[in-house]
Formats: structure tokens, sequence, C-alpha cells
């Protein structure tokens, strides 16, 4: 009735009308990027959905090479904040991630690796140009110091980065880890013949499934920052644009 109104339709053809009632939404939040949104399902085909149940489509947080830890958190910011809220308390929602953003940095300087991202790396033939995949490079900067422990691919590793991407940053290194390691990957990353190699430093390192921790020498070299925005930019851009929806 309220759709052949709206569109229209003369009374008298009202009942060769026919609609199916496929879901039905109390919230929807939608983002400036296509196909990201969020949805809170009540009916489904008729039949009611208890409880609701929130449904993530195209979000950054909801992908494989986000760490649980991280996937969960935003979890429950949608849920609790978001979804179920009754008002959407945009700045109490920031400072939570604000606080977040400060527990990653204090993991880091633990060694922990729960909110590392976790990367599938293929084997380098599978790649057209095997150095320009960050992957690839992870796992050869952890390997030249690590020639006992190498990794084989394929395989699953965790991905951090690192502050030396150029010589110099990595000079300040020197006395921080142990000298045959240093010796190693100055040799082999830094003075490097392969310019595919050398150019992009120490940049990005590996460590593989088996490690608990995040190795000590690695510690002082990672780019705790870069971390840190890596794993909020997979909300942060979606909570702006809530944010300007809402006109906060």
């Amino acid at each position: 009735k309220r759709y052949c109104t709206d569109v229209n339709i003369p009374e008298s053809y009202h009942w060769c009308i026919n609609m199916k009632n496929e879901f039905f939404y109390p919230k929807l939040v939608t983002t400036n990027a296509k196909k990201h949104y969020l949805t809170l399902t009540k009916l489904q085909e008729g039949k009611e959905i208890v409880p609701p149940k929130i449904e993530s489509h195209g979000m950054e947080y909801i992908k494989s090479n986000t760490s649980d830890n991280t996937k969960k958190f935003f979890e429950d910011i949608v849920q609790e904040d978001i979804m179920y809220s009754d008002d959407i308390d945009v700045p109490t929602i920031v400072r939570k991630v604000d606080a977040f953003g400060d527990m990653i940095m204090d993991s880091l300087d633990r060694g922990s690796m729960e909110f590392l991202p976790m990367l599938s790396v293929k084997e380098p033939e599978a790649y057209k140009a095997p150095l320009s995949e960050q992957g690839i490079r992870a796992v050869n900067n952890w390997n030249v110091p690590n020639e006992d422990k190498k990794i084989n691919l394929p395989d699953k590793v965790y991905l951090v980065k690192l502050i030396c991407e150029k010589e110099k940053d990595f000079e300040e290194m020197k006395g921080t880890i142990d000298d045959t390691k240093y010796q190693l990957i100055m040799d082999k990353i830094f003075h490097s013949d392969n310019k595919d190699i050398s150019k992009h430093g120490y940049d990005v390192i590996a460590i593989p499934q088996n490690h608990e921790t995040i190795p000590e020498w690695i510690i002082p070299m990672i780019n705790k920052k870069k971390v840190v925005e890596d794993n909020l930019s997979k909300f942060n851009s979606k909570l702006l644009e809530i944010g300007q929806r809402l006109g906060v």
C-alpha cells in the first residue's frame, strides 16, 4: 500500500503487486566508500532475528590481514557504541580508539605479537616482480641474519614494519643488535648488488609463526607509529565518515 501510493500506482492496480520482504534493517550505517557499510538485521524473509544480527560489509577491519585482537576491538566498538547504541557518541569512540593506540604501542615495547598482521607469502616464482612484493622482501630480511632459521616459502608470517629504510637509520642500531646480524644486514641488504633489495633498505621484516614474541633484537627497529597507524586505519576513516554524517 505504501509503495504503490508513493510511486503513484492507481489504486485499482494495487492488488496486482506482490512484494517480497527480504530484510528489515532498524539501523544501517553507510560510508563514502562503495559497498562499505554496516547493517543491523531484525527481520530476514519475514522471520525475526533474535538478537538482531550485525553485519559488516567491505569494512577494512574484518579483512584477513587484520590481527584477531584488532578485529575484536573494532567489532566491540561497532556492537556496543554504534549498532546497539541509541545515541552514537563519536567523541567517546574516538577516545576509546586513542587509548587502543596507546595499548598497541605498549604491547610492541613488550615484544608482543598480538597486534601484528599475518601475511600469506607465496614462492618468489609466483610473482612477476618478487622483490616488489612486501612479503618477499620481509622474508628475505628475516632470512639474511637468520641463516640457521630461514623461512621456507610458501608460508604465513607475521609482518613488522621497521624504521631502517635508509642506511644511516640502520647505523644507529649498531651496538643494540648482534654484531654478526648487523654486518650481514649491512652487506647483503644495504650494500647488495641487487638494486631491488638495496633501495628498500631494512624497512620490513617477517617473523615465523612459531615465535611467541618479537625477537628482542628487532624491537628497537620497529616503526611503532606506523604499526599503530596501520591498525587504527582499519576503522578511523569510517569513523570520520560516520561522524560527518552525524554532524559531529
